[in-house]
């Protein structure tokens, strides 16, 4: 991620988790400190891959979708961010941190300086 924010993107994280779970991303994990911001199905009211989850997203800061990259190991919840014009891409975990720079490569350079 520090990569990704050298060039100028926001990194968000985007996840269906309980609240329990939230609690020990937070304060166990230290996510807050990982990430620009983050959205939470729980906090949200609505989880991916339904559209009102990305409308949340995309309504929060106000920046157009096609400026929003989206990367997922769910292919449906990839559709269903592209269905709204999110520049969205596959990772397939197994793949990697070599996998997930690939799958960032056609994000990254469109995004390049997004607020």
């Amino acid at each position: 991620m520090d990569e990704v924010r050298s060039l100028g993107v926001r990194c968000l994280l985007a996840t269906n988790q309980q609240d329990h779970r939230v609690r020990v991303m937070r304060e166990v994990h230290g996510y807050d400190d990982i990430v620009d911001g983050a959205y939470w199905s729980s906090e949200v009211g609505a989880m991916k891959p339904d559209a009102a989850f990305f409308e949340h997203v995309l309504d929060d800061p106000g920046v157009p979708a096609d400026r929003v990259g989206f990367v997922d190991d769910v292919p449906v919840n990839v559709e269903s961010a592209r269905a709204l014009g999110i520049r969205a891409v596959h990772h397939v975990p197994a793949s990697g941190a070599a996998g997930l720079r690939q799958a960032l490569q056609p994000l990254v350079p469109a995004l390049a300086g997004t607020p």
